[in-house]
């Protein structure tokens, strides 16, 4: 049977449905999977405790430095002790403590993969953080959710890259009925008052007597604004469409993968995200600047979600090595 080795050092909520679908994509291809986590996240991965070999690496501390500097150092310990050669992928990782690390592991004869989330920086980072990227040791392979992030981390930084596409995750909403009429779902904080703006114009321009569900406070009878909305799966399976302008440079917006994976339209800025997006899904990302003058949304055709997730996890075992 054939082994991989997931590590989760950072708690991150909004990773852990991906998480578990690599997981059970793993599992699906016929490996052996050991998850390591520290001890604060194993409550996340309870339903997988009977299908995984979990290992929790114990953390004293809880101040997130501290916490995080402690699970690499323990970890490191775990990984002199276990002589399986094991390929290791990072599921999230926090750069500063990595860093080192990834110079100490260098001894290990394993293979060290990261997925890149928003670690990358852009053109407003510091020279402090852009500095600490590029050195993280060049043995480590950087995977990316986009072709255009991996081709700027090896022209950028000479770092070693694959791309996995990030997968359509699929959604789960036991309340099936919607909870509102005819609406625009913006679920991002991010959004600012401008694009929020254009889309209400729009609305007006062509006569679209929607609603607009968003986390920014604008004075429009139109905008039912919510710090939080519950039931997430729902809002965005019920929608007319997602509003989602936000520029998300070498990153992208895991809301806009849940959105297509539902076969829902995505409306965005102009910019390398979205761009590369559309050339993926082209009938299911409309640009604000090109909408401004439509009346209806393009009508996008069924995706058959699972099986473009089946292939493109064809394509990163290949890429992995790992194939059959």
């Amino acid at each position: 049977m054939k082994n991989i080795t997931l590590v989760e050092s950072m708690r991150v909520k909004g990773h852990v449905n991906l998480n578990k679908y690599l997981v059970k994509k793993f599992l699906n291809h016929g490996f052996r999977v050991e998850l390591m986590l520290p001890e604060s996240s194993l409550q996340d991965y309870d339903e997988l405790s009977d299908i995984v070999d979990i290992v929790s690496v114990k953390c004293k501390n809880k101040l997130f430095i501290f916490e995080q500097i402690e699970f690499y150092f323990n970890l490191y310990r775990m990984l002199q002790k276990n002589a399986s050669p094991n390929k290791i992928l990072f599921l999230s990782y926090y750069p500063p403590i990595f860093l080192f690390f990834s110079k100490c592991i260098r001894v290990l004869r394993r293979k060290f993969f990261v997925f890149e989330h928003n670690t990358v920086p852009n053109k407003l980072s510091s020279i402090l953080r852009k500095l600490i990227f590029k050195l993280i040791d060049k043995k480590i392979t950087h995977i990316c959710f986009l072709p255009f992030i991996a081709e700027h981390l090896v022209r950028q930084y000479s770092k070693s890259t694959i791309t996995f596409i990030h997968p359509l995750t699929e959604l789960k909403t036991e309340n099936k009925k919607a909870l509102y009429d005819d609406y625009y779902f913006c679920p991002s904080k991010s959004v600012q008052r401008k694009d929020l703006i254009t889309l209400l114009r729009i609305m007006d321009d062509s006569s679209i007597n929607s609603k607009v569900l968003c986390k920014y406070d604008i004075s429009d009878s139109r905008v039912i604004y919510k710090n939080i909305f519950e039931e997430y799966s729902n809002l965005i399976e019920n929608s007319i469409a997602i509003f989602n302008p936000v520029n998300f440079d070498y990153r992208v917006s895991g809301v806009a993968f849940e959105a297509i994976g539902c076969n829902k339209v995505v409306i965005g800025n102009e910019n390398m995200f979205f761009n590369s997006l559309k050339e993926i899904y082209p009938n299911n990302v409309v640009f604000i600047e090109c909408y401004s003058k439509s009346i209806k949304l393009p009508n996008s055709p069924l995706l058959d979600a699972e099986k473009l997730n089946a292939l493109e996890f064809n394509k990163f075992l290949k890429l992995l090595k790992l194939e059959n």
